[in-house]
């Protein structure tokens, strides 16, 4: 759109740059080259200076760099989170030349640019965490179970499942009262430990052989339709 011979794109995470897109001709895009272009990037974002710079290619990245990709000029533009957190660079590689226009149009892409990167970032970071827990879930050596407000199972974590002989996946959905947990007798459409279905907390014994288990049951209202859903932890 602006006529650039090459574009790079380069981003930084927990201090380390690297080159995450290229695009036009060069003459080589090896690893070392790469690796030394990601360096002068991150030298050249950093420096405390107007959104766009631009310059000789041999300025600013080396000349060793500059003749291995056979760049004369530049154009350097950060991309910055919603904090102004340095999230990467843009680098445009031998333009027609901007117009105002061209600066307009390239502040713009380098906007959705920074929030793309921005939102990508967020959601990795969402996704890191819900594993992190999920894996937390299962090392409890507790049995947990959470039903909804029909008594259907939502989740339990792997000591329970283990005991059921089931998977985790496999469990929800079922009838709580058909689990049979912990030994109980068969009530369909009824959780064995809930004893006051309205009560926010309650604990309970719940016999079992030659052992007794201390059940809680805790209530909590979640999601759009403000669900019921309780958690056993026995």
């Amino acid at each position: 759109m602006l006529g650039a011979r090459a574009a790079v794109l380069a981003v930084v995470r927990d201090s380390e740059w690297s080159i995450a897109g290229l695009s036009g001709p060069a003459q080589r895009w090896d690893a070392k080259i790469q690796q030394l272009l990601a360096t002068a990037l991150a030298g050249q974002a950093t420096v405390p200076a107007s959104e766009l710079r631009s310059g000789a290619a041999a300025v600013l990245f080396g000349r060793a760099v500059a003749d291995a990709l056979g760049w004369h000029e530049a154009v350097l533009a950060p991309l910055r989170g919603s904090e102004n957190e340095l999230l990467g660079v843009l680098c445009l590689v031998d333009l027609r030349g901007m117009t105002e226009m061209d600066r307009q149009l390239l502040g713009a892409l380098v906007g959705h640019a920074s929030v793309a990167l921005e939102n990508v970032r967020l959601f990795s970071r969402i996704e890191r965490s819900r594993k992190q827990w999920v894996e937390d879930f299962d090392a409890i050596s507790d049995l947990i179970i959470v039903h909804d407000a029909d008594n259907r199972v939502l989740r339990l974590n792997r000591a329970l499942a283990d005991l059921l002989k089931v998977k985790p996946a496999e469990a929800v959905g079922r009838d709580m009262g058909r689990l049979e947990l912990l030994g109980s007798s068969i009530q369909a459409g009824r959780c064995p430990f809930c004893r006051n279905p309205t009560a926010l907390h309650e604990e309970s014994i719940f016999p079992v052989s030659d052992r007794s288990y201390l059940v809680s049951a805790s209530r909590i209202h979640s999601g759009h339709n403000n669900d019921l859903r309780t958690i056993h932890v026995a």
